[in-house]
């Protein structure tokens, strides 16, 4: 299966690294990346929370919402032709080109910053992936944290959730 990742080149973070890869191990797929126009970076307060927090608990470097660029830019470019299977993690509109198009949103919003929202707020959890081919019954889960305190246990929760959400799809 052709797999497309759409991702936002200011959002290259360590969770779409390890959706490539979970979806690379998979026999039979082959996995593409590309880069939507616009640039929605996470905005800078969230990224000084989660450095503190590591400083404060002692996090390792190489949490859910790290920086792999060159990592992430190094996958080959979508072929020429139709991929079967967009995994739009830009959060752009309209949404790209494919037979068949997933896009999650955490807690009614694309991109991390849902999460981050619903987190800051004390807000339940939720992952939805919607999928052009069901597009009336989106794939959901609850995911729970280790610590809804620290932002970065939230994240790493609900991201890794992501992940699997995806790959059941």
């Amino acid at each position: 299966m052709r797999i497309c990742l759409n991702l936002d080149p200011s959002r290259l973070l360590r969770w779409h690294l390890w959706l490539a890869e979970a979806l690379t191990e998979v026999p039979g797929n082959d996995v593409s990346c590309a880069f939507s126009a616009g640039c929605r970076p996470l905005p800078l307060i969230f990224r000084l929370l989660l450095e503190l927090e590591r400083l404060l608990y002692g996090y390792r470097a190489n949490g859910v919402t790290d920086s792999v660029e060159a990592e992430l830019r190094s996958l080959p470019p979508p072929p020429a032709d139709q991929v079967d299977v967009v995994i739009n993690l830009s959060g752009e509109e309209p949404l790209p080109s494919g037979r068949r198009v997933l896009t999650p949103l955490f807690n009614g919003l694309p991109g991390e910053i849902g999460v981050m929202t619903a987190l800051a707020n004390d807000q339940d959890l939720l992952v939805e992936l919607h999928d052009t081919a069901r597009p009336s019954q989106p794939w959901m889960a609850r995911p729970a944290s280790v610590d809804r305190k620290v932002f970065t246990a939230g994240l790493d929760s609900v991201l890794s959730c992501a992940v699997a959400l995806i790959l059941k799809a």
